[in-house]
């Protein structure tokens, strides 16, 4: 069997190098939504969403709070999409047939 201390390392270094992909990745999508290009922000945020997917993180502490930003993203993403359900207050069809 291997020397478990190196799968540990590599383990970790593998985590790491997911985590900062998966910041860069957030980084972007919201500088896309900041400059109103809300094709450019899709795309960045699947990727996001497909690197935390696959991520293996020691915590599921970790994984409950990546949810919580790729749901904040979402929101941020609908809110470029569609400026004037936010500012009318009005809802749509399908959001009125669920209230």
């Amino acid at each position: 069997m291997g020397n478990p201390r190196s799968a540990a390392e590599i383990f970790f270094k593998e985590s790491r190098h997911a985590r900062h992909l998966s910041d860069k990745l957030l980084i972007e999508f919201y500088q896309a939504c900041d400059n109103n290009k809300p094709e450019v922000a899709l795309r960045f945020l699947d990727a996001f969403e497909s690197t935390i997917r696959n991520q293996s993180l020691p915590k599921s502490v970790e994984r409950h709070k990546l949810v919580g930003v790729l749901i904040a993203a979402h929101e941020r993403l609908w809110s470029i999409t569609h400026p004037t359900d936010l500012l009318t207050g009005e809802l749509s069809s399908t959001e009125r047939s669920i209230h």
